[in-house]
């Protein structure tokens, strides 16, 4: 019975020792024994403190960009009428040196052989580096090719005869005087609609723009006089009408004309926009131009005299936006989420509660108010069109090779979108709103390849389908040297290339 007595009172004595040691046993028991069906207070309030948790709110994890390609070397198409005299300039344009070019001119008979200046379309900047000018052949033979292909790649140059195989469109051509463009746009463009006219109020205002900033100021003459020398205003004339010679008003002054080009397949088919050129019609020099490129396989892009600016801005302009509050990068975002009931007899506790995430943020937010309509970007088929999680409503348009293009928060989506469904560039595919996890109306707008994130806004990369191939620019060419008027061809000092 001692022995047992004195087991009793050295277990007695062992528990005593373990309770004065609290702080150790409550450290060892979360290595020990994670699991959280612990009762322990003390464990739970490690659990909630551990360092871990600051860890991984503090790294945010940069999501992969999409593999686009760099902008390398700035594009330009243009359109001109070459002579002697404008050999040394059309030769620094095309990048290549004159004693090269002009004996493979010479050779095609092109210049010097009284046929007068050549009207010609040419386009740099493609795919490699290549160039390509296309000019018309100005005394072909019998059976001998119309045009001319002088191509420029990293073999060398080239000088091969070709045919334009262009597919027949019908056209409609709106001429009026830039000054109409200017001080009257609404009825200049009275005849253009829908999802032409949002491409047009998008596009003009930035090529006046940029021609008020090369020669400054614009003078115009007064509007009683030119009535003699330009069409009425937004008036439809044949492709081939052209300009009195000399385009100068009573005044002296030369006309500044837009020239609007709408092409379709058929008489069922929807107009596309083919071209708008500014032109000085005292010299048919082309101040600024536009021309649209078509694909079978693949989307097709604007190029210009400016390259690839116009395509890049209709991609940026889903929304007539007030402000862009934010982009592509690391974000904290913070809303509001409701929450259940408090309990009866709890008064006075709020219903909802703030939830901060910390996230990599794909898109532009662009604010507008709500209700403002929302354009697609670019021809495409609808990939989906729904509520979707923190998006809210949302659009998702497939424009071929990859590239998509989404439209998130919305209040609305347009009756007519739905999956597989057909849209033109411009059309309107629903309206700004607040759904979703957004705390004010603003459309989120993402550009993706592949799945993987694109910043539309980022002036450094270009879309794979902005680039011209060789075939490409070739093409490109032919088009619009056989659309080409007399109202684009300078008769004398040929066109020379603004971007260089």
């Amino acid at each position: 019975m001692k022995n047992s007595g004195l087991k009793a009172t050295g277990f007695a004595i062992l528990v005593f020792a373990a309770m004065r040691q609290p702080s150790v046993a409550a450290a060892a028991k979360p290595t020990a024994d994670p699991s959280p069906s612990s009762n322990s207070k003390t464990k739970a309030k490690k659990t909630k403190t551990k360092a871990p948790a600051r860890n991984k709110k503090a790294a945010i994890p940069s999501r992969p960009a999409a593999d686009i390609p760099e902008v390398k070397e700035v594009a330009s198409v243009w359109r001109g009428c070459l002579d002697s005299r404008d050999l040394p300039s059309f030769a620094s344009d095309f990048g290549v040196e004159e004693s090269r070019l002009a004996p493979l001119l010479a050779e095609q008979r092109v210049l010097g052989f009284g046929s007068g200046c050549v009207p010609y379309a040419a386009a740099t900047g493609g795919e490699g580096g290549a160039a390509s000018a296309i000019l018309k052949n100005p005394e072909p033979d019998a059976g001998a090719a119309p045009t001319l292909d002088i191509r420029k790649t990293s073999d060398g140059i080239t000088v091969t005869p070709g045919a334009c195989d262009c597919p027949s469109t019908l056209r409609r051509v709106l001429e009026f005087p830039l000054e109409d463009a200017m001080q009257r746009p609404g009825e200049a463009l009275a005849q253009v609609y829908g999802n032409l006219r949002w491409q047009l109020d998008i596009l003009m205002p930035q090529m006046l723009r940029r021609i008020a900033a090369k020669q400054g100021p614009m003078q115009f003459a007064p509007a009683h006089l030119e009535a003699d020398v330009s069409p009425a205003p937004a008036s439809m004339v044949s492709d081939s009408e052209r300009l009195p010679d000399g385009g100068q008003s009573a005044s002296g002054r030369s006309v500044q004309m837009v020239r609007i080009v709408l092409a379709r397949q058929d008489e069922t088919a929807p107009e596309r926009l083919q071209s708008i050129e500014i032109l000085d019609s005292a010299t048919g020099k082309n101040l600024d131009g536009l021309w649209w490129f078509e694909r079978n396989d693949g989307p097709g892009v604007f190029m210009s005299m400016e390259g690839i600016a116009y395509e890049r801005l209709l991609w940026q302009s889903p929304v007539k936006y007030v402000q862009k509050s934010r982009g592509i990068g690391a974000a904290v975002t913070t809303y509001n989420v409701r929450v259940a009931a408090p309990p009866k007899g709890e008064k006075g506790k709020p219903t909802t509660r703030k939830v901060t995430v910390r996230e990599y943020h794909l898109g532009a937010d662009l604010i507008a108010p709500k209700g403002t309509e929302v354009h697609a970007v670019g021809e495409a088929k609808v990939f989906f069109a729904g509520r979707y999680g923190g998006y809210g409503n949302l659009i998702i348009l497939d424009h071929g090779l990859g590239y998509q293009t989404y439209y998130a928060h919305l209040s609305v989506i347009k009756p007519q979108i739905k999956v597989g469904a057909k849209v033109l560039r411009g059309d309107v595919i629903g309206l700004v709103g607040s759904t979703g996890h957004s705390t004010a109306p603003h459309l989120h707008y993402e550009t993706r390849k592949d799945g993987k994130y694109i910043d539309p806004f980022d002036d450094t990369r270009q879309l794979e389908f902005w680039v011209l191939s060789p075939d490409d620019q070739e093409r490109l060419g032919m088009e619009m040297l056989a659309s080409s008027s007399s109202a684009s061809i300078a008769q004398h000092g040929g066109i020379q290339n603004p971007s260089r």
